[in-house]
């Protein structure tokens, strides 16, 4: 379990500490971010003055634009900032108010952590009459069959296996369990998260609201302390569920409800699945980014989704480099899909007087530049470093100290001001390491191959890392991804 700051502490005192932390980040980043200009104005041009430094190198072609996607960004992130600041959590109601839940929890090669997964379903704080759990083994390779019947042996017939001999896709493992479920409400777990012991109480908790058809939780890295790349992931993704997706719920439209766990309406499900599961995209089966496509088929339908913050999931994430990139691409490639298709819905009409759908364009128009102003920045980034290198690397750096700032400040005020400062790491390291991710991924988005499995052509695989980080401000996001 992470240190997580009391919620209970009263709201006044509450945003006063958040005030407080914003403002030290902030000074804090100003000042390394103008660390490197400072040496170079002493040290490399010391003849040169101010004026004449912003505009060495022809700075101006990259100033401009920056400059006006800055404007954006921030105009984006102050609307945000106004919806999260009203979120609230829903209580869960009273233990006889509470619905009969099923989890369904698709495995494919997980073996002996899917065990992991299960004993935590079972451990969680919720009537074990009200609690149905599936375990669907997606025709794994391995012992993960094994390691699920036992388990479901040893539960008293808490749990109900059920083997597919054919890998099909985790999304037609999903679809195979809501099927048979008797719950009124779905809440699907990945076989490589574990749950807080009050996750699924609190889950529950949004559903008194008939319109709501979907709700997101929220996932932690749970293997944070096995290298730097979880660590960075870790306060990134924080900045997505402390900052981004409590403002989109305040609207009813989150854009993605994470694989780790999120919860669904039985009877908003039912009339989905045949699309859901025969989606394709560019002539193709659309196998990646289950999450975010039920999400969008749920809004497009006029359902709510919305996000419980308290709702906690511990879920691993890739250790290396080619792991991340891995996942990373799979997020985008299926970012691009949806946007589309949610950029469709929401554009068809342009009524004047909906404040709400005004704001979910907002959220789209900004999901769209992110993933496509790679294309502009990339390559002048690329031709700056060859005109004039030493002020586009500071130029650079201290532009990415600077975006780090509020997933910093938003991880020292929720957790702790020693870990936020990899979100300056991760904003140096996104420039060389992860920038061409979107541009790769959006020039190969028909290719719905998940990378990590090894699956036959007509196989979709599982996606093991989860998704949904929307985290404005990232190059490429780790988004919602």
């Amino acid at each position: 379990m992470r240190n997580r700051k009391d919620n209970s502490r009263k709201e006044d005192s509450g945003k006063n500490s958040f005030t407080g932390s914003l403002l030290k980040i902030a000074v804090w980043a100003i000042a390394i971010a103008f660390i490197p200009l400072l040496l170079y104005v002493i040290i490399v041009a010391p003849d040169l003055n101010a004026a004449a430094i912003i505009i060495t190198g022809s700075a101006w072609y990259l100033l401009i634009p920056s400059f006006a996607i800055s404007v954006g960004t921030l105009l984006y992130f102050l609307m945000q900032a106004f919806l999260a600041y009203f979120y609230k959590d829903v209580l869960p109601g009273k233990e006889e108010d509470l619905p009969c839940l099923t989890v369904i929890v698709p495995a494919y090669n997980e073996g002996k952590y899917v065990v992991t997964s299960l004993e935590s379903i079972l451990a969680c704080d919720y009537p074990a009459e009200k609690l149905e759990v599936i375990a669907v083994n997606d025709g794994s390779e391995d012992d993960t069959w094994d390691w699920i019947s036992r388990t479901a042996k040893g539960s008293g017939n808490r749990i109900r296996a059920v083997d597919l001999k054919e890998n099909r896709g985790k999304k037609h493992a999903l679809c195979t369990g809501i099927r048979m479920a008797k719950g009124e409400i779905i809440v699907t777990v990945d076989s490589d998260s574990r749950l807080d012991r009050n996750a699924l109480r609190n889950i529950t908790a949004r559903f008194v609201n008939p319109k709501v058809g979907a709700v997101a939780g929220y996932f932690l890295v749970g293997n944070k302390n096995e290298g730097i790349i979880p660590k960075m992931l870790e306060v990134m993704f924080a900045f997505g569920f402390e900052f981004i997706r409590p403002g989109q719920s305040l609207i009813h439209a989150v854009l993605c409800t994470p694989g780790a766990m999120s919860a669904y309406r039985l009877s908003a499900l039912l009339p989905l699945l045949e699309s859901w599961e025969n989606q394709t995209f560019m002539g193709k089966p659309a196998n990646i980014g289950e999450d975010r496509a039920i999400t969008s088929l749920l809004i497009r339908n006029n359902w709510y989704v919305e996000f419980q913050r308290d709702a906690l999931v511990y879920t691993r994430m890739p250790v290396t480099y080619k792991g991340v990139c891995k996942m990373l691409i799979r997020w985008c490639r299926s970012d691009v899909r949806e946007n589309l298709l949610m950029s469709q819905y929401a554009f068809s009409t342009l009524a004047l007087t909906d404040i709400r759908m005004h704001i979910l364009r907002f959220n789209l128009l900004f999901a769209n530049g992110t993933l496509f102003f790679t294309f502009f920045w990339l390559p002048l980034l690329l031709w700056m470093l060859f005109v004039s290198p030493v002020m586009t690397l500071i130029y650079t750096i201290s532009g990415s100290v600077m975006w780090s700032m509020m997933p910093a400040a938003i991880y020292a005020f929720r957790y702790n001001a020693k870990d936020a400062l990899w979100a300056f790491v991760y904003g140096i390291y996104s420039v060389p390491c992860i920038s061409w991710i979107c541009i790769y991924s959006i020039l190969t988005a028909g290719n719905t191959d998940w990378m990590t499995r090894r699956l036959s052509q007509s196989s979709a695989g599982k996606d093991n890392t989860n998704r949904c980080l929307e985290t404005a401000g990232a190059v490429p996001p780790p988004s919602e991804k």
